[in-house]
């Protein structure tokens, strides 16, 4: 089978794509992918063929304007400064996913790219699937997930009120978007589209595969049929150490083992404007606790803040999460659905402080969940961080990741996905 799959982001967004990718080729499968420039090093993991697209989306998010934009946590203005970026390479994106469909039997494409290879699959009639790391398809029972600003309960605004969440939601998306991608239809001899597809998907009955257990947030009973979570797709060892990222260094490993398992703390790609201050909070909070707390960079160039830390602080760069969290006592970070499903697949108590986008519905999740709980990044301070750190050492908190971290490692989502791409193609 050939199956070209269509994505745009920063690593979080990418990653499970490429660990789908990875899976379908180790099956022997013919694996063409389309995405930023700036993912080359993760899709050359997979061995699979790369088209990629003139766009640094790790550039474009660390300019001024990018960053300010994650700071503000203001979404519409973020979904427009994301749409432009796109626009912007409109034709290289345009021939990215039609190299991707070209001869493919099926065609799996990610949120910010889907509308472009929706186009690219009707042109070359090749089916396409939506493959989403978060439930964005319209639903009746739950509000659309960036509505999460306030600890909303899903269904909680009632059946009409939701679906008019989702539509006035997709209606902003579809806005920034509707003149790039329609221009690109028109290249193609395509009519132009009403809508997005995550408007069109219920209407036509295109499947989505979602890349998060449904342990975590179940499948809406107005969802299509061929629509549901199939569990997370996990990058594994392999394609990890061809990333020169299994190997911890020696300094890790030793300070790891020389106490008890620390709390990770860690925001990836959301950018610490200020990080002295964070520093600061993050080791008084933990002297308060009286616990070790390894401080996870990200994009944040943390080391430069001129902090003297403590020896029950350290600093981490990019690290194998599945590695780690199984050795940590607890998680806190920005709820980036990749993060999350990795801190709750390790079993370990979870708390999310979120900026904005898909973040604080997560934390709402989490916090359901009893496994954890949500707060306000903005609201990050040392005392309060300090009673998080006690609460997620709690037995019940403890108990309840565990066992729910025990269920998720019996999934095997990229498996269920490859057995839906196949059965659907």
């Amino acid at each position: 089978m050939r199956v070209g799959i269509a994505m745009v982001g920063s690593r979080g967004d990418v990653q499970p794509f490429v660990a789908l990718g990875h899976a379908l080729g180790s099956a022997g499968h013919e694996v063409t992918i389309t995405a930023n420039a700036d993912a080359a090093d993760l899709v050359a993991a997979t061995g699979a063929r790369f088209a990629p697209f003139d766009l640094d989306v790790h550039k474009m998010l660390s300019s001024p304007e990018g960053q300010r934009l994650l700071a503000n946590g203001k979404t519409r203005q973020f979904l427009d400064f994301a749409n432009r970026s796109l626009g912007e390479v409109r034709d290289s994106a345009g021939k990215g996913v039609l190299a991707a469909a070209q001869g493919a039997d099926v065609l799996v494409a990610g949120v910010g790219i889907d509308d472009y290879a929706l186009a690219a699959g009707q042109a070359l009639g090749v089916p396409v699937l939506l493959g989403y790391l978060a439930p964005w398809l319209p639903s009746g029972e739950y509000p659309q997930i960036m509505m999460y600003k306030a600890p909303l309960l899903p269904g909680s605004l009632g059946g009409p009120a939701n679906s008019l969440s989702h539509r006035v939601t997709e209606w902003a998306h579809w806005r920034g978007r509707r003149e790039q991608v329609n221009a690109f239809r028109r290249s193609l001899g395509l009519p132009a589209a009403e809508g997005s597809i995550v408007t069109l998907a219920a209407r036509s009955g295109t499947p989505a595969l979602l890349a998060y257990s449904a342990a975590i947030y179940p499948r809406p009973h107005d969802w299509h049929p061929d629509s549901a979570p199939t569990g997370y797709w996990l990058l594994p060892a392999q394609a990890r150490q061809r990333l020169g990222e299994s190997e911890p260094s020696r300094e890790l490993t030793d300070w790891l083992g020389s106490g008890e398992a620390p709390v990770f703390i860690g925001f990836g790609s959301m950018p610490i404007l200020d990080p002295a201050p964070l520093i600061e909070a993050v080791t008084e909070a933990a002297r308060l606790a009286g616990v070790r707390v390894l401080l996870g960079a990200g994009w944040t160039e943390l080391a430069k803040a001129g902090v003297a830390l403590p020896e029950y602080i350290r600093l981490t760069g990019d690290i194998d999460h599945d590695w780690l969290f199984p050795r940590c006592r607890a998680v806190i970070h920005h709820g980036g659905t990749g993060t999350t499903g990795a801190g709750l697949t390790a079993g370990r108590p979870t708390w999310i402080y979120s900026l904005f986008f898909d973040q604080p519905f997560w934390g709402t999740r989490v916090r359901r969940l009893g496994v954890g709980g949500h707060s306000r990044f903005r609201d990050l301070r040392a005392r309060p961080l300090a009673e998080v750190m006690r609460r997620l050492g709690s037995e019940d908190i403890r108990q309840r990741a565990s066992a729910l971290g025990d269920q998720l490692r019996g999934e095997d989502g990229v498996a269920a996905a490859i057995t839906a791409i196949t059965r659907l193609a």
